[in-house]
């Protein structure tokens, strides 16, 4: 599989990441396991999740984490796979309830470490945004885990356009790492950007998009894929999968 730089002199990883939103709750354990060996056996090296996934169907937080690490831990490939989580989400229950704030960042980190096993995070993005709260409160927070050897980039997901800007503009003058990299929504399909239940993803937009063109501040997308919706099979009329079908369409 072709590889990549995400930013210059930055991670080299896969074109394609494997995304592991489901596993240990709509994906079995034993499924994830075989997605992650054939894909790694196809030259994959790139894996995405957050501390969240699994929230919705786990009584523990970071199902998806504890699923990756127990893969990383049997195969013996945690220094042959690049990881990269999310924390600072709001609870489920809650999602107007904001949590990017340094107590979280501090807690979410230590979690996720001991969930995948590992002795540091490649990637760390912060799920969401609180444009409440000061950006360099945060950027002081998430290089303060990368002092400590916790995390080795750190990067943003559904922030807008001019916060990224701030938080740039805070890292340049205070002599810090700042935001290597940005995930945000992006697919080939027209996007409609009413997401169900959802008020704080964002779209790359071609603002967005040329901003990351002149900064070469790096990209990940997220729903690339629109849920399986390039399949044309297991697809409502919302364009989400539908309920008790895989990606090809064939019952559960």
């Amino acid at each position: 599989m072709k590889k990549i730089f995400l930013s210059p002199g930055g991670l080299e990883v896969s074109v394609l990441a494997l995304g592991t939103a489901q596993y240990g709750t709509g994906i079995s354990e034993e499924e994830a396991f075989r997605q992650m060996d054939l894909y790694t056996e196809r030259g994959g090296n790139f894996l995405d999740t957050a501390l969240v996934y699994g929230d919705w169907g786990c009584a523990e937080r970071g199902c998806s984490e504890r699923v990756i690490g127990r893969w990383l831990s049997s195969r013996k490939k945690s220094s042959q796979v690049v990881i990269s989580t999310k924390g600072c989400h709001p609870p489920l229950e809650d999602m107007s309830e904001s949590r990017v704030n340094a107590d979280a960042v501090r807690k979410d980190v230590r979690l996720s470490l001991k969930n995948l096993g590992c002795d540091r995070i490649d990637l760390y993005f912060l799920h969401r945004d609180d444009p409440k709260r000061p950006v360099g409160e945060i950027l002081e927070a998430l290089e303060e885990e990368v002092s400590r050897g916790n995390i080795r980039y750190y990067g943003c997901s559904n922030w807008s356009l001019s916060r990224v800007k701030e938080a740039a503009d805070y890292a340049a003058a205070h002599g810090l790492q700042g935001f290597s990299y940005n995930q945000i929504m992006f697919t080939l399909a027209e996007v409609d950007e009413r997401v169900p239940g959802e008020t704080q993803m964002l779209v790359l937009d071609r603002e967005y998009y040329q901003y990351h063109k002149e900064t070469q501040l790096g990209l990940m997308s997220f729903m690339c894929q629109a849920g399986g919706y390039f399949t044309k099979k297991g697809v409502g009329a919302s364009g989400f999968k539908k309920s008790g079908t895989d990606v090809s369409g064939k019952k559960k």
